[in-house]
């Protein structure tokens, strides 16, 4: 017992929201992203400065030295997977130009 006009706008609505989600996944999807490389870099900073202050015994520069590592291995393997985030990215848009 719903009309027709019930429905269709109820329809309409249910696909606005869809599309919504994908423009915001898509969005936060790069923030997060570009954020975590941000992060490496400026932990990466850190640790230099860790390393280049006489204050710091040669074990503690190790520590760096690896993390630093650590942070260049991660922060590399992200890069590479930054191909396949833009075809998610261009999936998410072309899911959102078809009425669903």
């Amino acid at each position: 017992h719903i009309s027709q006009p019930t429905i269709s706008r109820d329809i309409h609505y249910l696909q606005k929201e869809i599309h919504k989600s994908n423009e915001n996944y898509e969005e936060r999807l790069f923030e997060v992203y570009r954020n975590s490389l941000l992060g490496f870099d400026e932990v990466i900073k850190k640790l230099w400065t860790i390393i280049d202050s006489s204050k710091t015994d040669e074990k503690e520069k190790m520590k760096a030295i690896n993390l630093i590592m650590q942070c260049y291995k991660q922060r590399f393997e992200m890069i590479k997977a930054e191909p396949e985030l833009i075809r998610q990215k261009r999936y998410m848009k072309d899911l959102s130009i078809i009425d669903i």
